[in-house]
Parts: C-alpha cells; structure tokens; sequence
C-alpha cells in the first residue's frame, strides 16, 4: 500500500497495478493520511472520509452520502445524470437496443463526481477487475463501490465539476486534437 498526494488529488495504490498514473505537480497540494482503514483527505475546503475495506473476493470502498449529495458521472448510461439511487457495473457489454434504466453501455469511466453544498470532489478506482458502485440504492446515505481485486483510489479535487474534470484530464492525459484533414469532407446521401 502506497499513499501520493499531487496538484489537487490523491492516489492510493492498494496493491499491483497494471497502469498507473503519475499525479500532477503543483499547488494546491492536500492533506492525506491513511491508517490501513480510512483514507482522509482534504483540499480546497472539502473533506472526504472513505473506509476501505477487505471483502472475500476485493475490496470495498465505502462513503458517506449526503442528504442533498449529487453524484455524477461512470461514462455512458441510460439512466438520468444524478447517479443517486443508482446500481452500476464498472466493466463494459456491447448492447443493443439499449433502453433507459439498462445497464452498462460502450464507456466505463471509473470517475464519480460528488457535488453537495458548493463542494466537489471526484472519486475514480482505477482497476481492470469487474466491479459494482452502488450509490444509494441499497442503503440510502452510502455509496460503496466493490471490486474483485486490490484497486489504486483516486481523489480529485476542484471548486466545481469542470474543475475536477480538468484535474482528472491532468492526471489520465489530455486527448490530442486530431489532424485538420482527419474533420474534412464527409458526405451522407440523406443530408
């Protein structure tokens, strides 16, 4: 187990990772600690409190749910933006036909983005193994996301989602822009 702090996040490597993340540098830095149960992390006047726990077959990482919380995020679902109330699969399924309330689609994006009173944070579990976030939907003031391996935790902090998602584009690269000529012409006999 490894505890990093960078600009504005913190990673917490549980165990083996196949791709990791360097964290950015910079200011603000936050403050971390974690005692094998409960990561602690602070930064930009947000606190966030996650257990950490063992489960027979991973890991269980455990948050407390705020009454006026919202939850964004995990790519692409066919369920409302505010992930509350939600059950989610982390891993992917080519579906077809997909209506609202199907469950998962093309994207597992491992980011959740937590906006209550002014105060954002992100949360992403970097792992390869099949996982489910639950967000309220078993137990209404907890989101507990389990994974059936040791992941590496992600915390990401901004003044405002967008700010976050920057935070989150620093530490998993920014996309390129493609080449003038790859947007050119495209036709379609039904335009």
């Amino acid at each position: 187990m490894s505890l990093e702090t960078g600009k504005k996040s913190v990673k917490l490597t549980l165990g083996k990772q196949i791709l990791t993340f360097p964290l950015p540098s910079g200011e603000p830095v936050p403050t971390a600690s974690f005692d094998g149960k409960t990561l602690n992390a602070s930064c930009c006047g947000v606190e966030v409190v996650l257990k950490v726990e063992p489960a027979a077959d991973g890991t269980v990482i455990r948050k407390e749910l705020g009454p006026r919380e919202h939850v964004f995020g995990l790519g692409t679902r066919a369920y409302p933006p505010d992930r509350r109330r939600g059950r989610f699969l982390l891993f992917n399924n080519d579906l077809y036909g997909y209506q609202l309330g199907m469950d998962p689609l093309y994207a597992s994006i491992p980011l959740l983005v937590f906006v209550e009173g002014g105060k954002t944070f992100g949360l992403v579990v970097n792992s390869p193994a099949y996982g489910v976030a639950d967000i309220g939907a078993l137990r209404y003031g907890e989101v507990a996301i389990e994974v059936e391996d040791k992941p590496e935790v992600y915390v990401l902090f901004g003044q405002s989602p967008l700010d976050v998602y920057s935070t989150y584009a620093e530490v998993t690269g920014r996309p390129f822009l493609p080449p003038r000529w790859a947007l050119g012409l495209h036709l379609s006999r039904y335009s």
